[in-house]
């Protein structure tokens, strides 16, 4: 199927799935406060991951709602996400990327009109997959399988987090990329669990990345920081060793920016690595990947095949 017939199957489906009777309260209400389309548009627009970042969201619920609790979870978010893409979809044939990131992007479009009953959770505002779906829904932040990316950048305030026998290293990454931003930035695609990080599936979402940093010449490279980027964890996860390699081997760094908490994951279906650092066996520590542009492109271009 053509992804012109893509955008219009998803269209109807779109606009089905919001015209439901569940929505009708929800409707309702956002007509009697004056707020349309356009205007839940702007207001999932200005959603990002700060600090407090999604109160408006929450105020608007609260209004829609009011002390009514009934009705299916997050129906006031669904129907807000819905029709947000709705809306974003005549802007998807001009996106600077891949077709197949087109393609990817609808089926998370199309994952909103039928989501599971478990599902349901993971669009209530104020937690952190709503912030994504947002992004995804206003085209901020994009789907390449395993995971997804945002444009972002280098915090300056790694300078002063990184340890300061690694801080001529990282400034030559910086050099490197060119400057601090703009960068991809990925994240782990929660509706893909797995059991562990896959290397081919990893190659395959950088190699969607690099498709897109070749239509888009501004994007200095990738940046990213994560536990299983860290060298330290191939003491006691070795399966993991291709992570950090991988930058290593084609014209980036990774560089060890301190300790690694239970926010950053590394002990999700990692039972072996809580056990070490219950023992004081494995001080978890996060590793800060930099790859330049023209190093990523290089890589692309000849593992294509295999990462495909």
């Amino acid at each position: 199927m053509s992804l012109a017939s893509q955008l219009s199957a998803a269209a109807c489906e779109l606009a089905d799935a919001s015209r439901a009777d569940t929505f009708q309260p929800v409707r309702e209400r956002l007509a009697s406060l004056g707020v349309d389309d356009r205007m839940l548009g702007e207001i999932l627009q200005r959603v990002s991951h700060g600090p407090g970042d999604q109160r408006e969201v929450l105020q608007l619920r609260a209004r829609v709602q009011g002390t009514d609790q009934g009705g299916p979870p997050a129906s006031f978010e669904r129907y807000a996400l819905l029709r947000t893409a709705l809306a974003a979809l005549e802007r998807v044939p001009a996106l600077l990327v891949p077709d197949r990131v087109k393609e990817l992007l609808l089926d998370e479009f199309l994952w909103l009109t039928r989501p599971r009953e478990r599902e349901l959770g993971w669009l209530v505002a104020g937690e952190y997959v709503f912030s994504a779906l947002c992004k995804l829904a206003t085209l901020r932040r994009f789907p390449a399988g395993q995971f997804h990316w945002e444009m972002a950048g280098l915090a300056r305030s790694v300078l002063w987090r990184v340890p300061t026998r690694h801080l001529p290293r990282l400034l030559r990454g910086v050099l490197a990329l060119g400057g601090f931003r703009p960068t991809f930035a990925p994240h782990l695609a929660w509706r893909r669990p797995q059991i562990v990080l896959s290397e081919r599936e990893h190659s395959r979402s950088l190699l969607l990345m690099a498709q897109t940093l070749e239509l888009q010449p501004r994007i200095r490279g990738f940046v990213a920081e994560a536990w299983f980027y860290s060298p330290d964890i191939i003491r006691v996860s070795p399966h993991l060793a291709w992570a950090p390699r991988l930058f290593e081997e084609w014209g980036g760094m990774v560089i060890v920016t301190g300790p690694a908490g239970k926010e950053s994951g590394i002990f999700e279906r990692g039972r072996t690595r809580e056990r070490l650092a219950r023992q004081g066996l494995l001080q978890p520590t996060m590793g800060l990947a930099l790859w330049p542009r023209s190093a990523m492109l290089r890589w692309a271009r000849l593992n294509s095949a295999e990462a495909g």
